[in-house]
Protein backbone atom coordinates (compact mmCIF):
# COMPACT_ATOMS: atom_id res chain seq x y z
CA UNK A 1 0.00 0.00 0.00
CA UNK A 2 1.18 3.50 -0.82
CA UNK A 3 -0.11 6.67 0.79
CA UNK A 4 0.28 10.14 -0.69
CA UNK A 5 -0.30 13.07 1.61
CA UNK A 6 0.05 16.60 0.36
CA UNK A 7 2.20 17.95 3.15
CA UNK A 8 2.46 21.40 1.57
CA UNK A 9 -1.25 21.91 1.03
CA UNK A 10 -2.00 24.58 3.64
CA UNK A 11 -5.74 24.65 2.91
CA UNK A 12 -6.22 21.03 3.93
CA UNK A 13 -7.20 20.45 7.53
CA UNK A 14 -7.39 17.21 9.46
CA UNK A 15 -9.57 16.41 12.45
CA UNK A 16 -7.89 15.99 15.81
CA UNK A 17 -7.04 12.30 16.09
CA UNK A 18 -6.27 10.14 19.08
CA UNK A 19 -5.15 7.07 17.10
CA UNK A 20 -3.20 7.13 13.84
CA UNK A 21 -1.89 3.98 12.18
CA UNK A 22 0.11 4.40 8.97
CA UNK A 23 2.34 1.34 9.04
CA UNK A 24 3.51 -0.22 5.75
CA UNK A 25 2.35 2.71 3.61
CA UNK A 26 5.62 3.38 1.74
CA UNK A 27 5.97 6.77 3.40
CA UNK A 28 9.30 8.47 2.72
CA UNK A 29 8.92 11.35 5.18
CA UNK A 30 7.06 12.15 8.36
CA UNK A 31 3.55 13.41 7.46
CA UNK A 32 3.55 17.11 8.29
CA UNK A 33 -0.12 17.17 9.24
CA UNK A 34 0.88 15.33 12.44
CA UNK A 35 2.42 18.62 13.54
CA UNK A 36 -1.05 20.00 14.34
CA UNK A 37 -2.30 16.82 16.02
CA UNK A 38 -2.41 17.65 19.71
CA UNK A 39 -4.47 14.73 21.01
CA UNK A 40 -2.53 11.77 19.66
CA UNK A 41 -2.09 8.92 22.11
CA UNK A 42 -1.30 6.10 19.63
CA UNK A 43 0.98 6.62 16.61
CA UNK A 44 2.24 3.87 14.32
CA UNK A 45 4.56 4.79 11.44
CA UNK A 46 6.44 1.49 11.38
CA UNK A 47 7.68 -0.39 8.33
CA UNK A 48 7.93 2.55 5.96
CA UNK A 49 10.84 4.13 4.08
CA UNK A 50 11.18 7.20 6.27
CA UNK A 51 14.74 8.37 6.80
CA UNK A 52 16.52 11.18 8.59
CA UNK A 53 16.08 12.98 11.89
CA UNK A 54 12.79 12.59 13.72
CA UNK A 55 11.34 16.13 13.88
CA UNK A 56 10.69 17.59 17.31
CA UNK A 57 7.02 18.16 16.52
CA UNK A 58 6.47 14.40 16.20
CA UNK A 59 7.23 13.86 19.88
CA UNK A 60 3.87 14.62 21.44
CA UNK A 61 3.58 14.86 25.20
CA UNK A 62 0.22 13.08 24.87
CA UNK A 63 1.68 9.92 23.30
CA UNK A 64 1.03 6.65 25.07
CA UNK A 65 2.24 4.28 22.31
CA UNK A 66 4.79 5.09 19.59
CA UNK A 67 5.88 2.68 16.85
CA UNK A 68 8.69 3.84 14.54
CA UNK A 69 10.34 0.50 13.81
CA UNK A 70 11.81 -0.44 10.43
CA UNK A 71 12.68 3.08 9.32
CA UNK A 72 16.14 4.61 8.80
CA UNK A 73 15.71 7.34 11.39
CA UNK A 74 17.82 9.23 13.89
CA UNK A 75 16.77 10.53 17.30
CA UNK A 76 17.40 14.21 18.20
CA UNK A 77 19.48 15.03 21.27
CA UNK A 78 17.36 18.03 22.19
CA UNK A 79 13.60 18.25 22.63
CA UNK A 80 11.41 21.36 22.77
CA UNK A 81 10.48 20.95 26.45
CA UNK A 82 11.53 23.14 29.32
CA UNK A 83 11.43 20.24 31.78
CA UNK A 84 13.23 17.22 30.33
CA UNK A 85 11.95 15.03 33.16
CA UNK A 86 8.36 15.42 31.98
CA UNK A 87 8.94 15.39 28.22
CA UNK A 88 6.72 12.38 27.57
CA UNK A 89 4.84 11.75 30.81
CA UNK A 90 2.31 9.41 29.17
CA UNK A 91 4.67 7.28 27.07
CA UNK A 92 4.30 3.61 28.01
CA UNK A 93 5.25 1.71 24.83
CA UNK A 94 8.16 2.63 22.54
CA UNK A 95 9.17 0.51 19.54
CA UNK A 96 12.38 1.52 17.75
CA UNK A 97 13.44 -1.82 16.25
CA UNK A 98 15.43 -1.86 13.00
CA UNK A 99 15.99 1.90 12.93
CA UNK A 100 19.80 2.03 12.56
CA UNK A 101 20.04 3.91 15.86
CA UNK A 102 23.64 4.12 17.07
CA UNK A 103 23.06 5.25 20.67
CA UNK A 104 20.48 5.08 23.42
CA UNK A 105 18.10 8.06 23.10
CA UNK A 106 18.98 10.34 26.00
CA UNK A 107 15.38 11.07 26.96
CA UNK A 108 14.92 7.44 28.08
CA UNK A 109 16.62 8.15 31.39
CA UNK A 110 13.59 10.11 32.61
CA UNK A 111 10.75 7.99 31.22
CA UNK A 112 9.29 6.60 34.42
CA UNK A 113 6.03 5.48 32.78
CA UNK A 114 7.62 3.14 30.22
CA UNK A 115 6.23 -0.39 30.27
CA UNK A 116 7.73 -1.77 27.04
CA UNK A 117 10.92 -0.65 25.27
CA UNK A 118 12.24 -2.36 22.14
CA UNK A 119 15.56 -1.18 20.71
CA UNK A 120 16.56 -4.50 19.18
CA UNK A 121 18.35 -4.89 15.85
CA UNK A 122 20.02 -1.49 15.80
CA UNK A 123 23.66 -0.35 15.80
CA UNK A 124 23.91 0.68 19.45
CA UNK A 125 27.46 0.23 20.68
CA UNK A 126 29.80 1.29 23.44
CA UNK A 127 30.66 0.69 27.08
CA UNK A 128 28.13 0.88 29.88
CA UNK A 129 28.35 4.34 31.50
CA UNK A 130 26.88 6.04 34.52
CA UNK A 131 24.11 7.92 32.76
CA UNK A 132 24.10 10.69 35.33
CA UNK A 133 27.65 11.62 34.32
CA UNK A 134 28.41 11.44 30.60
CA UNK A 135 25.70 9.70 28.61
CA UNK A 136 26.99 7.73 25.66
CA UNK A 137 25.82 4.94 23.41
CA UNK A 138 25.44 2.04 25.83
CA UNK A 139 23.05 0.49 28.31
CA UNK A 140 21.77 3.40 30.42
CA UNK A 141 20.77 3.63 34.06
CA UNK A 142 17.18 2.41 34.40
CA UNK A 143 16.82 3.35 38.05
CA UNK A 144 13.59 5.27 37.48
CA UNK A 145 11.87 2.80 35.16
CA UNK A 146 10.03 0.93 37.89
CA UNK A 147 7.05 0.18 35.61
CA UNK A 148 9.14 -1.29 32.77
CA UNK A 149 7.96 -4.84 32.02
CA UNK A 150 9.67 -5.51 28.66
CA UNK A 151 13.20 -4.48 27.68
CA UNK A 152 14.61 -5.75 24.40
CA UNK A 153 17.99 -4.44 23.29
CA UNK A 154 19.17 -7.60 21.56
CA UNK A 155 21.15 -7.61 18.30
CA UNK A 156 23.18 -4.49 18.97
CA UNK A 157 26.88 -3.91 19.70
CA UNK A 158 26.73 -3.31 23.43
CA UNK A 159 29.85 -3.72 25.57
CA UNK A 160 30.80 -3.77 29.20
CA UNK A 161 28.72 -4.81 32.20
CA UNK A 162 25.03 -4.69 32.92
CA UNK A 163 23.93 -1.62 34.89
CA UNK A 164 22.98 -2.65 38.42
CA UNK A 165 20.09 -0.18 38.27
CA UNK A 166 18.12 -2.85 36.38
CA UNK A 167 17.42 -4.38 39.76
CA UNK A 168 15.12 -1.41 40.42
CA UNK A 169 12.87 -2.44 37.52
CA UNK A 170 10.70 -4.53 39.80
CA UNK A 171 7.96 -4.94 37.15
CA UNK A 172 10.35 -6.40 34.56
CA UNK A 173 9.09 -9.62 32.98
CA UNK A 174 11.14 -9.89 29.77
CA UNK A 175 14.82 -8.98 29.41
CA UNK A 176 16.49 -9.75 26.08
CA UNK A 177 20.17 -8.82 25.76
CA UNK A 178 21.15 -11.42 23.19
CA UNK A 179 23.69 -11.06 20.38
CA UNK A 180 25.96 -8.28 21.62
CA UNK A 181 29.42 -8.17 23.21
CA UNK A 182 28.51 -7.68 26.87
CA UNK A 183 31.32 -8.84 29.17
CA UNK A 184 30.19 -9.73 32.67
CA UNK A 185 29.63 -12.57 35.10
CA UNK A 186 26.24 -14.23 35.47
CA UNK A 187 23.87 -11.53 36.83
CA UNK A 188 22.66 -13.34 39.94
CA UNK A 189 21.34 -10.04 41.27
CA UNK A 190 18.60 -10.10 38.61
CA UNK A 191 17.14 -12.98 40.57
CA UNK A 192 15.72 -10.44 42.99
CA UNK A 193 13.21 -9.35 40.36
CA UNK A 194 9.95 -10.99 41.45
CA UNK A 195 8.26 -11.02 38.01
CA UNK A 196 11.15 -11.82 35.66
CA UNK A 197 9.96 -14.63 33.38
CA UNK A 198 12.30 -14.42 30.36
CA UNK A 199 16.06 -13.84 30.57
CA UNK A 200 18.04 -14.05 27.31
CA UNK A 201 21.80 -13.51 27.42
CA UNK A 202 22.83 -15.66 24.45
CA UNK A 203 25.80 -14.89 22.20
CA UNK A 204 27.64 -12.41 24.40
CA UNK A 205 30.87 -12.61 26.38
CA UNK A 206 29.48 -13.54 29.77
CA UNK A 207 31.95 -15.67 31.70
CA UNK A 208 32.67 -17.45 34.95
CA UNK A 209 30.90 -20.09 37.01
CA UNK A 210 27.15 -20.10 37.54
CA UNK A 211 26.81 -20.18 41.29
CA UNK A 212 23.79 -21.62 43.00
CA UNK A 213 20.71 -19.42 42.71
CA UNK A 214 19.27 -20.11 46.17
CA UNK A 215 15.71 -18.75 46.14
CA UNK A 216 16.31 -16.30 43.30
CA UNK A 217 14.37 -16.03 40.02
CA UNK A 218 10.99 -17.05 41.49
CA UNK A 219 9.06 -16.58 38.21
CA UNK A 220 11.69 -17.54 35.59
CA UNK A 221 10.48 -19.92 32.85
CA UNK A 222 12.79 -19.09 29.91
CA UNK A 223 16.57 -18.93 30.38
CA UNK A 224 18.93 -18.72 27.40
CA UNK A 225 22.63 -18.28 28.18
CA UNK A 226 23.92 -20.14 25.11
CA UNK A 227 27.15 -19.23 23.29
CA UNK A 228 28.98 -17.50 26.13
CA UNK A 229 32.07 -18.33 28.22
CA UNK A 230 30.49 -19.78 31.34
CA UNK A 231 32.48 -22.57 32.95
CA UNK A 232 32.45 -24.85 35.96
CA UNK A 233 29.92 -27.34 37.22
CA UNK A 234 26.16 -26.94 37.33
CA UNK A 235 25.07 -27.11 40.94
CA UNK A 236 22.15 -29.08 42.31
CA UNK A 237 20.75 -25.80 43.62
CA UNK A 238 20.63 -24.40 40.08
CA UNK A 239 17.89 -26.78 39.00
CA UNK A 240 16.15 -26.64 42.36
CA UNK A 241 15.86 -22.87 42.10
CA UNK A 242 14.68 -22.92 38.48
CA UNK A 243 12.09 -25.68 38.74
CA UNK A 244 9.52 -23.56 36.86
CA UNK A 245 11.61 -23.45 33.68
CA UNK A 246 9.96 -24.27 30.37
CA UNK A 247 13.03 -23.58 28.23
CA UNK A 248 16.67 -23.93 29.24
CA UNK A 249 19.50 -23.33 26.78
CA UNK A 250 23.05 -23.51 28.12
CA UNK A 251 24.71 -24.86 24.97
CA UNK A 252 27.95 -23.46 23.60
CA UNK A 253 29.73 -22.81 26.91
CA UNK A 254 32.49 -24.56 28.87
CA UNK A 255 30.34 -26.19 31.53
CA UNK A 256 31.60 -29.51 32.80
CA UNK A 257 30.93 -32.40 35.13
CA UNK A 258 27.80 -34.44 35.57
CA UNK A 259 24.22 -33.31 35.28
CA UNK A 260 22.56 -32.98 38.67
CA UNK A 261 19.70 -35.44 39.07
CA UNK A 262 17.67 -32.48 40.33
CA UNK A 263 17.09 -31.74 36.64
CA UNK A 264 14.18 -34.14 36.96
CA UNK A 265 12.53 -31.59 39.25
CA UNK A 266 11.99 -29.31 36.24
CA UNK A 267 8.66 -30.93 35.41
CA UNK A 268 7.53 -28.05 33.18
CA UNK A 269 10.58 -28.28 30.93
CA UNK A 270 9.79 -28.28 27.20
CA UNK A 271 13.13 -27.30 25.66
CA UNK A 272 16.55 -28.40 26.93
CA UNK A 273 19.81 -27.75 25.05
CA UNK A 274 23.07 -28.80 26.70
CA UNK A 275 25.19 -29.21 23.56
CA UNK A 276 28.76 -28.06 22.97
CA UNK A 277 29.88 -28.18 26.59
CA UNK A 278 32.24 -30.49 28.47
CA UNK A 279 29.52 -32.33 30.34
CA UNK A 280 30.37 -36.02 30.73
CA UNK A 281 27.87 -38.36 32.28
CA UNK A 282 26.62 -41.87 31.63
CA UNK A 283 23.26 -40.21 32.07
CA UNK A 284 23.42 -39.21 28.40
CA UNK A 285 24.58 -42.49 26.92
CA UNK A 286 22.84 -45.75 26.26
CA UNK A 287 19.12 -46.19 26.71
CA UNK A 288 17.28 -43.23 28.18
CA UNK A 289 15.00 -44.14 31.04
CA UNK A 290 11.35 -43.75 30.10
CA UNK A 291 10.68 -42.74 33.70
CA UNK A 292 12.94 -39.73 33.23
CA UNK A 293 10.93 -38.42 30.28
CA UNK A 294 7.70 -39.18 32.10
CA UNK A 295 8.85 -36.80 34.82
CA UNK A 296 9.30 -34.00 32.25
CA UNK A 297 5.60 -33.49 31.69
CA UNK A 298 6.10 -30.25 29.79
CA UNK A 299 7.70 -32.18 26.91
CA UNK A 300 4.64 -34.34 26.34
CA UNK A 301 2.44 -34.05 23.28
CA UNK A 302 -0.61 -36.23 23.70
CA UNK A 303 -1.86 -37.67 20.42
CA UNK A 304 -5.53 -38.53 20.46
CA UNK A 305 -8.82 -37.12 19.29
CA UNK A 306 -10.20 -36.78 22.80
CA UNK A 307 -6.95 -35.90 24.50
CA UNK A 308 -5.96 -32.41 25.52
CA UNK A 309 -2.95 -31.32 23.46
CA UNK A 310 0.12 -29.91 25.18
CA UNK A 311 2.26 -28.22 22.55
CA UNK A 312 6.03 -28.16 22.68
CA UNK A 313 7.76 -24.85 22.09
CA UNK A 314 4.62 -22.77 21.55
CA UNK A 315 6.16 -19.69 23.09
CA UNK A 316 7.06 -16.40 21.38
CA UNK A 317 10.58 -16.54 22.80
CA UNK A 318 11.47 -20.02 21.63
CA UNK A 319 10.31 -22.00 18.63
CA UNK A 320 11.95 -25.32 19.39
CA UNK A 321 10.58 -28.81 19.53
CA UNK A 322 11.84 -32.16 20.71
CA UNK A 323 11.29 -35.52 19.03
CA UNK A 324 12.15 -38.77 20.78
CA UNK A 325 12.56 -41.75 18.48
CA UNK A 326 13.24 -45.27 19.72
CA UNK A 327 15.08 -47.50 17.23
Amino acid sequence: MSLLIGSHNKSRTFPQLETLQLSSCNLTEFPEFIKSQNKLTYLDLSNNRIHGLVPNWLWKSTLDVLHLSSNAIDIPNQFPFDDANSSFPMLRWLDLRYCNISMFPAFLKSQESLIALDLSNNQIRGAVPNWQNNFSSSIPDFGGATLLSTLQVNDNKLEGKLPSSLVNCTSLKILNLGNSTLHDTFPLWLGKLPRLMVLILLANRFYGPIKHLENNFPALNVLDIASNKFFGKLSIEFFQATHKLRSLKINGNNLEGKLPRSLANCRNLEVLDLGKNMIHDTFLTGEVSIEFFQSLRGMMVIDGNKAKLIYVGDNFYYQDSVTLVNK
